[in-house]
Order: structure tokens, then sequence, then C-alpha cells
């Protein structure tokens, strides 16, 4: 060979060496960037849940993804949000964190919302030549969910609570609603062959189930409804029965509005009536008052019949009971038309992180079908996902739950949602205390939600 071609072929080796090599690493797609390759840590917080009902799927993600560390840190609930807001203050705090689904609005300014993509380095191994192993590097840029898509995916309330402004602002693992639990053999020993399906069967079945001693102690209660601090989550027992009443869920909230076709009739008002019965000793189902128990507990105890409740409770009452409850569960009684409370928590990114593209990309991994059904299977929780709720179906625990996601709504509790369940919690017991009558209280509530909607 001349030198004169030795010395033209030379530099073409050179680059197609360097070609090769960039081929090796980007997969002859679009060059790696070298934000994709570095090496970065994702802070994460949460209240439900250990680290090992998610590892599988952060041990999946990070398979493709070896430069990216998760840290996963879980919170007790009474410290949470405090917790964010001082770290937020300092500069610091989580890359993606937890939410109910509730306070989307209010953490609006906290949150950066889902980009239209994401763009990630993927790791794989390939074997040259078929002999050597080498490390592959390929960068992709992946579409996100599109509004469509959220629609069509998950349970309906899920679109309702995290988009604001046509942006998605969360993604749920899992939605949850109010189911009614029920003790097997107090509904037994009572000839009740089955829970009710309507408050009218209710009402009949609480006057057979209530027991009281000659001294006017409740000894079983029939329902835990009457009540506020007793009673876990009672705003919203509340606000289902409002919306089984027909409540228009206005914004801003409208407690007094009639029904259309009736206009006598306030649904808000009939549903605090209805609810505040139970604690009034006048009346013929008066079954629950202030000295009673919490009612979770009471329930486990065996001493009461009824408890309107979520599917997270499950596991606690099999804890406080040591398994030994027969109890069952089924889809709350139905009145007008057949819908349920939606309540959970949704997963979200930071406003102030600087891997919002890796957060993201994250969340939308975790909560794929594939991917999530691990989780739900693990955490016994009711799926968001519609192709799962005949999966899990077969839960007979939980399929009240999965069940009645389809038809679960929530309604928007303004900027400071904590407030507004705090009046409506006061509207109901100043109505249980014979304080007020429904409409009062609700009026007083309504004006107090006002001040505080939007600021």
């Amino acid at each position: 060979m001349s030198k004169k071609l030795l010395f033209i072929l030379a530099p073409l080796a050179i680059i197609a060496i360097f070609v090769i090599i960039f081929s090796m690493l980007s997969g002859g797609k679009t060059k790696v960037p070298a934000s994709a390759i570095t090496p970065k840590t994702l802070t994460y917080w949460r209240v439900q849940d250990s680290q090992a009902s998610l590892d599988p799927i952060i041990t999946s993600w990070r398979t493709m993804h070896p430069n990216i560390t998760i840290q996963y840190r879980t919170l007790r609930y009474e410290e949470y949000e405090q917790a964010l807001l001082e770290a937020w203050a300092k500069g610091e705090g989580p890359d993606i964190y937890s939410i109910p689904n509730t306070w989307v609005h209010k953490y609006q300014e906290f949150i950066t919302p889902m980009p239209a993509s994401t763009g990630m380095a993927y790791y794989s191994t390939v074997k040259s030549l078929g002999i050597k192993e080498e490390q592959k590097i390929e960068y992709k840029e992946t579409p996100s969910i599109q509004l469509p898509q959220l629609a069509n995916n998950f349970v309906d309330s899920v679109y309702e609570d995290t988009v604001i402004e046509d942006k998605i602002y969360g993604l749920p693992y899992s939605v949850d609603n109010i189911g009614l639990f029920y003790n097997k053999e107090l509904l037994n020993q009572a000839k009740i062959p089955l829970p009710p399906t309507t408050y009218s069967e209710l009402l009949t079945d609480v006057k057979k189930l209530t027991k009281i001693d000659s001294e006017g102690n409740i000894i079983q209660a029939g329902v835990a409804l009457g009540g506020t601090e007793n009673i876990p989550r009672s705003m919203d027992i509340l606000f289902l029965l409002m919306l089984q009443s027909r409540s228009t869920l206005t914004d801003p909230p409208n407690f007094l509005l009639s029904i259309p076709d009736d206009p006598q009739t306030i649904p808000a008002v009939n549903a605090l009536d209805f609810y505040a019965q139970f604690s009034d000793p006048n009346k013929e189902v008066y079954t629950w008052n202030k000295d009673l128990p919490n009612a979770l507990e009471m329930f486990a105890q065996g001493k009461l019949a009824f408890f309107f409740g979520y599917s997270y409770n499950i596991p606690l009452i099999d804890q406080l009971s040591a398994g030994q409850l027969s109890y069952g569960t089924a889809n709350v009684p139905q009145l007008n038309q057949d819908l349920n409370y939606a309540n959970y928590w949704v997963e979200t990114v930071s406003h102030s992180t600087q891997n919002a593209n890796e957060a993201w990309d994250f969340l939308q991994y975790a909560t794929r079908v594939e991917n999530v059904t691990g989780y739900l299977e693990s955490t016994g929780r009711p799926t968001a996902l519609k192709v799962l709720v005949d999966v899990q179906r077969e839960d007979f625990l939980l399929r009240p739950f999965i069940e009645q996601s389809l038809v679960a709504k929530n309604w928007y509790h303004g900027k400071k949602p904590n407030l507004m369940e705090q009046y409506t919690t006061d509207a109901i017991e100043s109505v249980v205390n014979n304080q007020l009558e429904a409409r009062e209280a609700l009026q007083l509530a309504q004006k107090l939600i006002l001040q505080t909607y939007t600021d």
C-alpha cells in the first residue's frame, strides 16, 4: 500500500472507530446528552406504604436508568404537610411527593405539571460479535400521557381531580371510595340475611341491631352515623349523602341549592338531617353518641353492625380484631342515583425540583398497568385503572370498592381544603348538639368556606 493511500485511509479509519463507539452509546439514534447520563438522586416522600411496596417498580425502572437513585421516605400524616412546607422554605424537599386528591388545587403552585414528553437515557447490555458483553446507552424521547388517554385509562374521578387548565398535575396508583362494612354474626343474630342496599333498609336494620341497656347506654350500635369526633372521615360520609341526594357540585359550593324540578327540596339539608338523626335520642334510629369508642375500634370489637369506611380500613380491622372478626364489605346503600365519594392520594412532582423530567418519567412508568399490578397486590388497594377493574373483582372484600370506583366523584374543596372539611364538621356538630338547624348550619359553613375558597 502506498504511503499516499495510507495517509488518506488512516484518518478515515479513526473516524470510523468514533462512529462505531458513538453508535454503541446511542444505539444508532439520537445523540445521548451529557445531562441524561449524569448521576442523579430523586427524593420521594409519601405517607402511605413502606418502601418495600414500591421496591419492585423502583428496581425495574432503575435497571433501565442505573445512573438515577431514588431515596424513599415515609412520614406520618400528622407531620407531613408541615415537613413539606419547611423543607421548601429551606430550598430543599422531595422531587416526588404524594398529596390527597382534594389538595391538588391547593398545591398547584408547588407542582411541576406533566411535560409533553420525557427524554431519558436507556442502559442495556449487548454482546459484541456475540461474545463480549458491552453496555449500550440509547436516548429516547417518550410522549407523555395525553388528556384523552388519562380519561380513557383511569377511572373518571382521576381526570376531574388532577387536570387543571388542560395540564396533568398528578397520577394515582390507586383510587379509594366509601364502602359498607358489616358484621356477619350480628346480622345473623338479628335474622338479617343481607346488608342493606337502600337507606330505607338501613333504617329498618338499625332498629333491629341497636341494643341499649336499662341505664340508656348503647351497648351495641347499629351504624356509626351521627357524630364527628369518633367517626373517621365523617365529613366524607356527609358529602356522600349529599351527592346521593342530588346535591349539585358547584364551584364555589352552594349547599342551599334546591332540586330544579322540586324547589322545596334542598338535598344538602336533607342529607345533614338524615346523618344527624342517628345521634338523636328522640328518634327511633338512635344508635350513636359522642361517648362511644372510635367507630373503627368498636367495629373491630364486634359491637358495631355497620361501618362506613374505605378499603384501607381492611388491614386495620384485621389487626385490631386479631383476625377474629367475621365481617364483609358491600356497596354503600343507594338513593336516587348510583354514586360514591372518591378519596385517594396522588403522586406528583415538586415545583422546585431540578429533575422534573426524570421524576415524571418514573411516575408514568410506575402507574402503567404492567408495573402497578404488583403494587396493588402487595398493598391490597383498589385500582385506579379501568382495565384492572375486572381482575380485582375476584377479591371479595375489595369488590365493592372496585365496582364503585367507576361511579365515584368528588368536588373541588377550594384552595384550603382542610378548612372546608373543618367547617363542614362544625356544621355536623352544631346540628347534632341542637345548636342550629341543618339549613342554618350549612348556610354558616358555606359563608365561612367562601371566605377562604380562593385565598
